[in-house]
């Protein structure tokens, strides 16, 4: 009816991963499972978004938000049409499932015996048998099987140092209530791909950086971080930048200075998961493939602070077996959280969400220069 019931109650809905012998035996289960993992993100953003609204019930504007919330709760439901299609099709015309094969086992007629003849021996001189050695048996000693039980991790850093090069991927996104009762929020989308060693001004390297931020609060970081979509290419001494920011601004070549590389540089993926330090992950026993690589899966849910000021915090964490080298990272605060970002006074963050993936590890570096692209 368009009103809107507060206080809300809401059950948070952490990613589905299938076990492994589910996906074996049922292997359409991965595409269901990808659908409904996509229909949770818009249900945790409006559902930050509408605490938001119930905390502060008061004024005209806020009434006008609490309507354009209960619209967005409803194309966020919608969002999961489709999957919820999907599951209805999957489970009224499964797909066969995969298993053993069994192979009749066609019967052999036994041989045909044939008699033997038994020779009588003639008898001859008796022969005394020697004493026959006692033989002492030795004994067979069967090895324990020591089974070593799950353990918990501690997460510290992304580890890049410990690599030559690399690729990754870097998604944060936020959203709140304004301190004047409007809703604000924002997203930042990184792509690099880099040598491990700090930038210099012979470096090559690239950076696609896209962002949209209502509060600016990602983009006081640097002059290069901003509104609209950006790609710096640090080539030979000079870097180039090819951004749709505007449509009359071309792609231009600049000299790569220490300036530059500074700038880059102070923006770390690692500077988006501080949370994550002080939290202890469990394993999880199914091991996953991520980004090409078989990873262990660690997992940690919790609420920190008390009060308003309490957030529901849910992460996950991807790493190599060996060298427990993070291939993938996700967190999701769902309450005032600040994390990175600086809020202005009266301001309130209802849900903050970092993803990162290492997409490539020890990769040959080698951007390309967009064409088109001349001296600026």
């Amino acid at each position: 009816n368009g009103k809107l019931t507060c206080p809300g109650v809401f059950n948070g809905a952490a990613p589905i991963t299938p076990a492994a012998i589910d996906l074996a035996t049922y292997p359409d289960l991965q595409k269901v499972t990808d659908t409904l993992n996509v229909g949770l993100q818009p249900i945790a953003v409006s559902r930050g978004q509408w605490k938001d609204v119930c905390n502060k019930m008061a004024g005209a504007t806020i009434s006008a938000q609490a309507a354009s919330r209960v619209a967005a709760m409803g194309a966020a439901a919608g969002a999961l049409g489709a999957a919820q299609a999907q599951v209805d099709s999957w489970t009224q015309h499964p797909a066969p499932t995969v298993g053993p094969t069994n192979t009749p086992i066609t019967p052999t007629r036994p041989p045909t015996l044939t008699p033997t003849i038994t020779l009588t021996p003639t008898p001859g001189p008796t022969m005394t048998p020697s004493p026959t050695p006692t033989i002492t048996p030795t004994l067979t000693v069967t090895p324990t099987l020591t089974v070593t039980p799950l353990q918990n991790i501690t997460y510290s850093d992304l580890k890049l140092g410990s690599l030559n090069s690399y690729s990754y991927r870097l998604e944060v996104s936020y959203s709140g209530l304004s301190n004047t009762g409007n809703l604000f929020n924002g997203l930042l989308s990184v792509q690099v791909s880099r040598p491990a060693k700090a930038l210099d001004t012979q470096t090559s390297a690239q950076f696609d950086i896209t962002l949209s931020d209502d509060k600016r609060l990602l983009a006081v970081y640097n002059a290069l971080y901003r509104t609209g979509r950006a790609s710096y290419i640090l080539l030979k001494g000079r870097y180039y930048v090819d951004s749709i920011v505007s449509a009359s601004v071309s792609c231009r070549v600049l000299p790569l200075t220490s300036s530059v590389t500074s700038q880059l540089e102070s923006v770390q993926p690692g500077d988006f998961f501080k949370l994550l330090t002080t939290a202890s992950l469990a394993r999880v026993p199914t091991d996953e493939t991520i980004n090409g690589v078989v990873t262990q899966h660690y997992h940690a849910e919790g609420k920190t602070g008390t009060g308003g000021n309490a957030v529901d915090v849910n992460a996950d964490l991807y790493v190599t077996g060996a060298e427990h080298l993070p291939v993938r990272v996700l967190i999701t605060a769902v309450g005032p959280y600040t994390g990175s970002l600086s809020l202005q006074k009266g301001d309130t963050l209802s849900h903050y969400s970092a993803q990162y993936d290492l997409t490539a590890i020890n990769p040959t570096v080698a951007p390309v220069v967009p064409s088109g692209c001349g001296a600026g």
